[in-house]
């Protein structure tokens, strides 16, 4: 009985064996070759990698993210303005707003032609009377918000004693010098008709007309023989043509945009006179801006390659045939942005006739008594003001010939030339011997000149002043000289 009952339950224990050995073999896999699994196992390790390397990607994407909205909540990095610009070597960018810091404070918004005002309506309205202010950084103003440039004061004071249909724009551009305010009457205020022109003429302004090589580069100007003003776009053509201008261009959507990139853009400028770093730059990013310069350099639709041909096909159009000047201009390939200076019978709408330009007398004047603060070091002062006088005269007959086709253009277009100095610092004797220049030259054309220079008090290099932050008008200088303006300006 009992070895019955044990033979029934090892038959029972071998069945279970059985089944779960028979279950074993059922669930095996099948038998794989090396070189299959090898594969499967190559796939596995790339689709691992990818996945870790798309979660990286997104994770750093994500910490960008948070760090521009934490800079755009608080507009830090928001002082990238400035592109190239075909025909004026460098403009701001167009509806891009900013936050500068450097001197005062100020926050802004830049137009649809890329300057600091709001728009202005084209035609101008029935009865409305313009005054643009055209100038450099002291027009533009970053140091104050916008309503307290005396740009601004100005339009608000004609307002409150009854002359409302007066708007005053401001077309001030960091760095500009007088040749480029001409281009850039040209180019983009003529359209707006305004009734006044105010050029604001400030220290280096005589320099910036003439000195080449700068950078970013800017048109150049001099004069012929025969008294006409010859503009020459070389410089700017040529780094148009440069694989710096292309790589600049190309990243125009993030410099608008990044707040990071323009942080580190400071940073690259305020360490560009390092010369460790300098080698640094020169070796490391290089080979990428060649390489990125050859991937657009297949791209034929790439908006960088359509930078000089803004200008050659329309801006010739818009420039107004002016039979009294003789303003030439030179560029290696006589187009682009010299189109817009070609005057021919042809080209743009019909004006009135204008006088003749003057040719600009050669001749070394004999130098007449300087009106600014004298210096009084003996002879070799005199001596040294004398030898600037000789060597400067050449800069003083382009700047006379720019403002003398500047104000047969103003006048064409309807409107009037006024010229307003800027404080300098008490020490500039040579700027002071310019402004007794361009007081007679006013004079000889009839053309207003206010000297605001008389209504701030003398100013030392780096010293404090009740009216300046550092190189700029603060609140106070803004409204001294819209003070000055209203006072003089004959309108």
């Amino acid at each position: 009985m009992n070895n019955e009952k044990t033979g029934t339950l090892q038959e029972s224990n071998l069945t279970v064996e059985d089944r779960a050995n028979s279950k074993r073999t059922q669930e095996k896999p099948a038998v794989v070759s090396s070189r299959e699994w090898k594969q499967v196992n190559w796939f596995h390790r790339l689709s691992k990698m990818l996945l870790s390397l798309i979660a990286y990607a997104v994770f750093i994407l994500c910490a960008f993210a948070l760090v521009e909205f934490i800079f755009a909540l608080a507009h830090v990095g928001e002082d990238t303005v400035v592109q190239p610009d075909p025909l004026l070597g460098y403009a701001n960018l167009k509806n891009q707003s900013a936050t500068i810091r450097q001197e005062g404070y100020s926050r802004s918004h830049f137009n649809s032609i890329g300057f600091r005002d709001r728009e202005y309506a084209i035609p101008k309205p029935e009865g409305i009377k313009r005054i643009a202010v055209l100038g450099d950084s002291m027009a533009m103003a970053f140091e104050v918000p916008l309503e307290r440039t005396f740009s601004k004061l100005l339009e608000q004071k004609l307002h409150q004693d009854g002359r409302k249909n007066i708007e005053v724009m401001n077309y001030g551009m960091t760095g500009y010098g007088t040749g480029q305010e001409y281009l850039l009457y040209l180019d983009r205020v003529a359209q707006f008709k305004p009734d006044y022109v105010l050029i604001t003429y400030h220290l280096g302004d005589l320099d910036d007309n003439v000195a080449g090589g700068t950078n970013p580069p800017r048109p150049t100007f001099s004069v012929a023989p025969d008294g006409s003003l010859k503009t020459n776009f070389q410089d700017v053509d040529s780094w148009f043509a440069k694989d710096d201008a292309r790589f600049y261009k190309s990243f125009e959507w993030l410099r608008r945009n990044s707040r990071i990139l323009a942080i580190l853009n400071k940073a690259n400028l305020n360490l560009g006179s390092d010369s460790a770093y300098k080698l640094l730059s020169k070796v490391l990013g290089k080979p990428v801006e060649l390489a990125w310069s050859r991937i657009l350099s297949a791209l034929p639709a790439a908006e960088w390659r359509r930078c000089l041909d803004e200008l050659h096909s329309s801006e010739a159009g818009k420039m107004p045939a002016l039979p009294g000047s003789n303003h030439t201009a030179v560029s290696p390939n006589q187009q682009g942005a010299s189109a817009l200076l070609a005057v021919s019978s042809g080209g743009g709408a019909k004006t009135a006739e204008a006088p003749a330009a003057a040719p600009v007398p050669v001749p070394v004047p004999a130098a007449p008594p300087v009106s600014a603060p004298q210096v009084d070091n003996g002879q070799s002062d005199v001596n040294l003001l004398r030898g600037y006088l000789l060597a400067n005269t050449g800069r003083l007959a382009v700047t006379k010939a720019i403002l003398r086709d500047l104000n047969l253009r103003v006048q064409a277009n309807g409107g009037k030339l006024i010229i307003t100095s800027l404080p300098a610092f008490s020490n500039s004797v040579f700027y002071y011997r310019e402004l007794d220049e361009l007081r007679q030259f006013c004079t000889e054309k009839d053309i207003q000149f206010i000297d605001a220079t008389k209504a701030f008090p003398p100013r030392e290099p780096m010293a404090q002043c009740d009216f300046f932050y550092d190189l700029h008008f603060n609140f106070a200088g803004h409204k001294r000289m819209a003070d000055v303006l209203y006072s003089q300006l004959k309108l």
